[in-house]
């Protein structure tokens, strides 16, 4: 019979990581398309530019933000994980 549990301590440092990460590289990657977006306003105009542009705000900004908040939940997830566990230990 195979025993459960987590070591506690590594699967917090983890889950912190896990948020650190997707915080730092997800909002920075944002950030940058963001930046890039604002550049194209300077050299590409008409329909189709308006149409990019809409696209990336609109849609896929969005979309990569939800994404940041679904695996920043998963860190989330992991750190009750780890304080269930600690409260259950103690029990």
């Amino acid at each position: 019979m195979a025993l459960e549990g987590m070591d506690v301590e590594l699967v917090q440092k983890l889950a912190y990581d896990l948020k650190n990460q997707i915080e730092t590289q997800m909002r920075s990657l944002i950030s940058g398309v963001d930046g890039i977006v604002g550049q194209l306003e300077g050299v590409w105009r008409g329909a189709d530019a308006s149409d990019f542009e809409h696209s990336w705000q609109s849609l896929h900004r969005p979309a990569l933000l939800r994404c940041a908040d679904l695996v920043g939940d998963l860190g989330q997830l992991a750190l009750t994980a780890a304080q269930h566990q600690n409260q259950a230990s103690q029990a």
